[in-house]
């Protein structure tokens, strides 16, 4: 989510971005992030290719893709919590995590500054894993909150424990409430191909963010997905013959379909919710699965048809932020810390409680399997497809390529 999205206050609707640029600005994109790995860094803008200043010995420096606007509560609460300063170097929405990922795997030997990296998905997490940048970590404490659990959540921690997630978030489809009656949104991704929505689809570039585990995770569900026939080649078909509107954000397709330029949109429910915030015309469905989803606005989906309109089978995607520290960090200690706080209930509240609109991690369904049915009912967050993150980021490649070689061909 861009920071600029969220403001005090219903307010006007900035003009969306015309498809037409859309060239213009991946081209604008690929420079910036090109241009990232030779910046330095200082917090929000660059900074010398140092370490830490003299006057601040112990600080750690965090590189972070989770919107500054949002997180930087959490680094604040850290400090006063711990006395530890911390540097960040924040990303851009354009480049949405990829900068940054290129960055630390440019920046390696005497030219490592960063201590931690906190991404807001998780692919780019995998990547510098594999890459064998990361230190292994347990979080002890986070181990023992969900003890009757039997530890953290396994879906949102690394094999072999060099990430760990937090923050949760779910993919959700967004409308325009103006132009879209609410019992005709789509609660299928299928439905995203149907022609009646022809050039009003919007949706972000895969190549950055969230969009590109979304992909991921229907090339690896879609049996025999590089099949032309697979339903997963004949949905990205179907958007391309919907013309499709790429955008350089999850925050700029909300606002694309607040502004009326797209009526519906695959996005994060943060972005949503920073579009509530600012008193736009526009409604928000998670994706429906072939349960009983009892989280949509107009009540439980019983179509027996949810998830097989194209033959995959879809169901809630959530995504969440990632964290941790790289091996080239010489404030292990302190880093190790920082990963704590941020793995901590306190800090879940801050980000569930606050603007950015989380779910938490600490809801006593997932602390505690005989929590109850009444907990379960309170917590319609809690349905998301269960699936191996790392499987995901295996098929992110060639999800991406199926999409592009399609984008190719429609321009």
């Amino acid at each position: 989510m861009s920071d600029t999205l969220r403001r005090t206050g219903t307010a006007p609707l900035p003009e969306a971005p015309h498809a037409r640029s859309i060239f213009l600005r991946r081209l604008v994109a690929t420079l910036i992030a090109a241009w990232t790995l030779v910046l330095p860094a200082r917090g929000e803008e660059p900074a010398p290719n140092s370490a830490p200043p003299a006057d601040a010995p112990g600080s750690l420096i965090v590189y972070c893709s989770a919107d500054s606007v949002y997180f930087q509560p959490v680094l604040e609460a850290f400090t006063r919590e711990t006395g530890i300063k911390v540097r960040p170097v924040f990303d851009t929405e354009a480049t949405k995590t990829f900068g940054l990922v290129q960055r630390l795997i440019n920046e390696q030997g005497d030219a490592a500054i960063a201590d931690v990296f906190v991404s807001s998905e998780v692919l780019g997490m995998i990547r510098l894993s594999n890459a064998g940048l990361l230190e292994p970590y347990i979080c002890q404490p986070a181990e023992e909150a969900f003890s009757k659990r039997g530890g953290y959540p396994q879906m949102m921690k690394a094999h072999d424990r060099t990430w760990t997630g937090f923050a949760r978030r779910a993919r959700v489809l967004v409308y325009n409430t103006k132009f879209v009656a609410k019992d005709d949104a789509p609660l299928r991704l299928a439905q995203l191909a149907d022609p009646k929505w022809k050039g009003r689809v919007a949706m972000a570039r895969p190549q950055f963010g969230t969009t590109r585990s979304q992909l991921a995770a229907l090339h690896m569900i879609s049996p025999s997905a590089d099949d032309p026939t697979s339903g997963f080649s004949r949905w990205l078909d179907g958007l391309f013959a919907n013309n499709v509107r790429l955008y350089d954000g999850n925050s700029s397709v909300v606002r694309a379909v607040a502004s009326g330029e797209a009526y519906v949109g695959l996005t994060d429910n943060d972005d949503v919710h920073a579009g509530w915030a600012n008193g736009w015309p526009i409604g928000m469905l998670r994706i429906s699965s072939q349960i009983e989803d009892i989280t949509h606005d107009r009540g439980p989906s019983h179509d027996p048809n949810a998830g097989t309109l194209l033959n995959f089978p879809e169901s809630a995607l959530q995504t969440f932020h990632t964290v941790g520290i790289l091996k080239s960090s010489k404030r292990q200690t302190q880093a190790r810390r920082f990963v704590d706080f941020v793995l901590s209930k306190q800090a879940d509240q801050i980000l569930s409680s606050g603007d950015a609109k989380t779910y938490t991690s600490y809801h006593p369904m997932l602390l505690d399997p005989l929590a109850g049915l009444d907990a379960r009912m309170k917590a319609p967050d809690l349905y998301f497809m269960d699936i191996d993150y790392e499987e995901i980021a295996r098929h992110a490649d060639a999800a991406l390529k199926m999409f592009e070689e399609r984008e190719k061909k429609a321009r």
